[in-house]
């Protein structure tokens, strides 16, 4: 119902992809587990958790401090990185406006949940049309 797809060093596990099936959101199978994880990776000698950043609801229910990391690039002067930056710094840029700013990260969230809520209820409707068993709940 949930899992997790991050790296780890000896002391360090870095998050990058928890997902949860949303049908079975109501039992928070993302905090269960999260908090299973936090439990062996302290069984393994993790020191540290790096949720990632963002705000999300759970993060801010799990985390017991902060840390403030810079972010940046180095590049030559050639046509693949100019292409490179055409794509990814004004896509960057406005991940980063919308997360600092409450008042554009809630509805961008909104609209995130509901769009993959739509993307669930379609793949199994696609499922169930190929002859699938998925169980479909509105």
């Amino acid at each position: 119902m949930a899992g997790h797809f991050g790296l780890r060093s000896d002391t360090v596990l870095a998050g990058w992809f928890p997902a949860y099936d949303i049908s079975f959101a109501r039992y928070s199978p993302g905090l269960i587990q999260h908090l299973a994880m936090v439990k062996a990776a302290a069984q393994r000698g993790i020191l540290v958790i790096d949720l990632g950043r963002g705000e999300k609801e759970y993060k801010e229910k799990l985390k017991n401090g902060e840390l403030e990391v810079a972010e940046g690039r180095l590049t030559r002067p050639t046509p693949s990185a100019g292409l490179h930056w055409l794509i990814r710094v004004p896509i960057r840029g406005a991940r980063n406006t919308v997360l600092s700013h409450p008042q554009l990260l809630r509805p961008a969230d909104k609209m995130l949940k509901m769009s993959g809520t739509l993307r669930g209820v379609l793949r199994g409707r696609e499922s169930a049309a190929r002859g699938g068993s998925r169980d479909i709940r509105s």
